[in-house]
């Protein structure tokens, strides 16, 4: 299992009552989510909540604490969440952001600069706008405001001009039904 960054700091910090309900808004793998469950008692409560079906399948089977609620959606639907497992109430929430090497080491993925994978970079295996359709599917203008206003690229113009050409000159079919 990936070892996180910052583990000891962020559970130490984080744990205020070892009863009490605790919320892991990307679980991932499970890293830094076994150290938490590790460090409450038996009738804590943690929700593990993940976009990413996959790593929270593999969350699953590592991590036996009868204590953790698995839970696949988007942590933008907390609060939503919550209420649904009558939580009115937490004692911490952890995010951690980011791309964990559980997608990039999977060349399926398509996260990967290192593998020869198709582009596909979804979080949620189950949704269906892929990278690849960005790419190659959106307006020269869309593509220069998604690299803009989300990649913060000054160059998102320019980048965006060369996709497009480039496309003009090739002939793509989707490589996947």
């Amino acid at each position: 299992m990936h070892q996180p960054v910052m583990l000891g700091e962020t559970i130490s910090f984080l744990v205020t009552d070892r009863h009490g309900i605790y919320v892991d808004c990307t679980a991932g793998g499970g890293g830094h989510l076994g150290c938490l469950a590790g460090h409450l008692a038996e009738d804590a409560l943690i929700i593990a909540i993940d976009k990413d079906k996959d790593a929270l399948q593999a969350a699953r089977k590592t991590l036996d604490y009868s204590n953790i609620r698995f839970i696949h959606a988007d942590f933008r639907e907390l609060l939503k969440i919550l209420q649904e497992e009558g939580v009115k109430q937490v004692d911490g929430i952890m995010i951690d952001l980011g791309v964990s090497s559980f997608q990039l080491d999977i060349a399926e993925r398509g996260f990967s600069f290192h593998k020869d994978a198709l582009l596909d970079m979804r979080m949620d295996s189950e949704q269906e706008l892929r990278a690849w359709d960005v790419v190659n599917k959106f307006s020269e203008e869309d593509l220069a405001k998604i690299f803009f206003e989300y990649g913060e690229e000054r160059y998102a113009r320019q980048i965006a001009k060369k996709i497009a050409d480039y496309r003009k000159k090739k002939i793509y079919q989707r490589p996947w039904n």
